[in-house]
């Protein structure tokens, strides 16, 4: 019986580690769990790769971004097939201020794993930053498809609302005078 908490105690930690890695967490980083299947794969185990991901979580939390990015590297060698490794990549890029390197990396997160709930919402929030609001929505409905109003959602939601929004009918045409 001891054995089997250890191993729930041990599991609910992994998870929950894995939960701000997974997506999720809006502009500042937090997180909520992705679409409920982690894909890792390419080589590395999976228990080596979730305490990787653990470990850039930890960097990302810290604003160690050069250093998370050097582990996230040997990631997406190691674990090629990890969604949730991609989807890292794309957020310290995104945070370090490499926007149009973010895209590719989202954009293979969510070609692993389509329901990727995180990957959705930092994509969501990328395309915010670059200006295109409507792609923006288009995230958002996706992410209300897959979980209504989860965390994700919300979130992204609260970044649209957040947004500046497009300026209308500004015109250099001064009429009648």
């Amino acid at each position: 019986m001891k054995a089997m908490k250890l191993v729930l105690v041990g599991t609910l930690c992994l998870m929950s580690g894995l939960a701000l890695a997974a997506g999720g967490g809006g502009s500042s980083g937090g997180g909520s769990s992705s679409s409920g299947n982690s894909s890792v794969g390419g080589g590395a185990s999976s228990s080596t790769t979730q305490r990787q991901l653990q470990r850039v979580e930890q960097l990302v939390k810290a604003q160690q971004w050069q250093q998370a990015e050097a582990l996230l590297r040997d990631l997406r060698q190691d674990a090629a097939n990890s969604a949730d490794v991609w989807n890292w990549s794309g957020y310290v890029a995104r945070k370090s201020g490499r926007l149009s390197e973010a895209f590719p990396y989202y954009d293979k997160a969510l070609e692993i794993d389509p329901k990727h709930r995180g990957a959705h919402e930092y994509l969501g929030e990328a395309y915010l930053q670059n200006g295109e609001r409507e792609k923006a929505q288009q995230q958002l409905q996706i992410l209300q498809q897959l979980c209504g109003q989860c965390e994700e959602a919300q979130d992204l939601t609260a970044a649209l609302k957040a947004a500046p929004q497009p300026a209308k009918g500004k015109s250099g045409f001064l009429l009648g005078g």
